[in-house]
């Protein structure tokens, strides 16, 4: 069904398209598909595609370590929420984009500062998607922790962080795609690579069907990290439950 109504918004698009004296500006999709065509073809896409995708995957698996282990760590001490859920939450609300200029001041251009802006903005997204279920994890995982002797590593990564794994996953599949937007973000602002620099490059000349076929490019990138992502979170079996705890 989903693919049907897709169709009959391209084929509505491109009659109504037909009609259109700004065709120039807003494109159709006959001219995005050629111009995709035309990228992989000659093989302009594919370099920029894979940079996208390994800013996105560096700067997704830089924030995901440092925002799960944060958040099993304040977790797992109350006193040391209470003093850093102010500054998390300022630091959170800042618009990511304006930390963009000073990535260029403080690491140049070029991949580091997308992969830097991938992790910010894919960092705060874990962190909260984490830091809520794994510090209200029922009480049950800690009483059978503490009668197996567990200690607070063991307690932390095999009762609290299992028990809290649905909603954590949640969290890393959005963070996924939050990732992929700040890649794409850092390209626009300090890169002449990736799917982003393509954007801008289009959008300088004037080419409205290269920038929809590279938002088009980020649509169908965004869907399959998406998709896999959730494949893994589909694959994920809790082995703890409060039901089997004594």
């Amino acid at each position: 069904m989903v693919w049907i109504v897709f169709a009959l918004f391209l084929a509505v698009w491109q009659v109504v398209g037909a009609f259109n004296d700004n065709a120039y500006y807003v494109s159709s999709p006959l001219e995005i598909g050629r111009q995709l065509l035309v990228w992989g073809t000659d093989g302009y896409l594919w370099p920029h595609l894979l940079a996208s995708v390994e800013s996105t995957l560096a700067g997704f698996v830089v924030a995901a370590v440092l925002a799960i282990s944060l958040a099993l760590a304040i977790a797992s001490s109350p006193r040391a929420g209470q003093i850093l859920e102010p500054f998390l939450l300022a630091a959170f609300s800042t618009p990511k984009i304006v930390v963009a200029p000073l990535l260029i001041f403080w690491v140049g251009v070029g991949s580091a500062p997308v992969i830097v802006l991938a992790a910010l903005s894919s960092f705060f997204v874990i962190f909260y998607g984490a830091y809520g279920p794994l510090r209200d994890v029922p009480r049950g995982y800690f009483d059978t922790a503490a009668v197996l002797g567990a200690g607070a590593w063991t307690t932390a990564t095999r009762f609290r962080l299992p028990a809290a794994a649905p909603e954590v996953l949640a969290g890393l599949q959005q963070g996924l795609i939050y990732a992929f937007h700040g890649a794409v973000l850092g390209e626009m602002t300090a890169s002449n690579t990736g799917m982003g620099y393509v954007i801008m490059y289009s959008a300088t000349s004037m080419d409205s069907a290269s920038v929809l076929a590279a938002l088009a490019v980020i649509g169908a990138v965004s869907f399959v990290l998406t998709q896999v992502l959730g494949r893994a979170a589909q694959n994920f079996s809790d082995p703890l439950t409060v039901e089997a705890m004594p």
